[in-house]
């Protein structure tokens, strides 16, 4: 687990010395938008250094969102710590061939907008 306190400037070095290991499957979860945040930035790192680990984004839709108190939104848009957990060990048990149901991999949103590209 890697803490990024910011985008600019990103600790480039760091970032692709973790994911350049075996086997790593980089998460990159942020109270933002999945278009210009880190998720992007690392992404486009990780693409530009020709790193390919297993790659998934956690973040909030590209669209305008609700308002309203924090637990309520964050449930919503799929960045509560029960829906983050929830989905990271969804993507650790394909990882590792269980085939586990689990009910909140798509975020409570999905439903309302357009089909979001899947981040892989």
């Amino acid at each position: 687990m890697l803490h990024v306190s910011t985008i600019k400037p990103l600790d480039e070095r760091t970032i692709l010395a973790e994911a350049s290991r075996a086997g790593r499957m980089v998460i990159v979860a942020e109270n933002h938008s999945l278009v210009g945040g880190l998720g992007e930035a690392v992404a486009s790192l990780l693409l530009r250094s020709g790193v390919v680990p297993r790659f998934r984004q956690i973040a909030l839709p590209d669209a305008f969102l609700d308002a309203g108190a924090l637990p309520t939104l964050h449930d919503r848009y799929g960045i509560s710590t029960a829906a983050m957990t929830n989905n990271i060990k969804t993507w650790l048990d394909r990882e590792h061939g269980k085939n586990i149901q689990r009910s909140a991999l798509a975020p409570p949103w999905s439903d309302r907008l357009q089909k979001l590209p899947v981040y892989e």
